[in-house]
């Protein structure tokens, strides 16, 4: 197949439907950004934030702007993989409060 057509790459084994499958994976995994809390961050931040959304939030814009505002006071230069993983604890920590 040519160099320039889908010999190359991730699909250069496209015999059977698991080859593209597997490619198709293969491409969209490699453009994942890594989400992990800052370091440093402890239970106390992520509490902070559960408290004051549980307190203060009555929209989801609400929620949001509280959890960003959290984060950025803990880390002004968090990535948005840090902010997905901040808002991903502080939410986890809400839902078992309510349980």
């Amino acid at each position: 197949m040519s160099r320039y057509g889908m010999g190359v790459g991730a699909f250069n084994n496209n015999d059977d439907l698991k080859s593209v499958t597997d490619a198709v994976s293969q491409v969209l995994n490699s453009q994942r950004p890594a989400t992990k809390l800052p370091d440093g961050l402890d239970m106390s931040h992520i509490k902070g934030a559960v408290d004051d959304v549980l307190e203060n939030a009555n929209t989801f814009e609400d929620r949001t702007k509280i959890i960003t505002k959290h984060l950025l006071k803990f880390d002004p230069t968090a990535s948005s993989g840090n902010a997905v993983a901040f808002e991903r604890e502080v939410l986890k920590q809400i839902s078992e409060s309510r349980r």
